[in-house]
């Protein structure tokens, strides 16, 4: 997957966030392993997405972090992100 192609659907999945949280938090977590690769992480404008769905995940839907696998994919998440520097 592109860099940019991640970065559109980290963008649509904050807006859809709501919907199914628990779901877009997985698939998000798909999304950044497979972006990853092309330098995904490395782009400050994704970046912002990504903080943006852990503020919204910590603010509004922290209780779907009581669940082990969830609180595993948004710590995967910004693994990524802090091992880009």
């Amino acid at each position: 997957m592109l860099a940019h192609t991640g970065y559109y659907f980290m963008k649509m999945l904050n807006v859809l966030f709501e919907l199914d949280p628990e779901n877009i938090l997985d698939f998000s977590n798909k999304i950044v392993l497979c972006a990853s690769k092309s330098g995904f992480t490395y782009d400050q404008t994704t970046l912002r997405e990504i903080i943006k769905l852990t503020e919204l995940i910590l603010t509004d839907y922290k209780e779907i972090l009581y669940e082990k696998d969830n609180f595993n994919k948004l710590i995967s998440v910004l693994d990524y992100f802090s091992n880009s520097g």
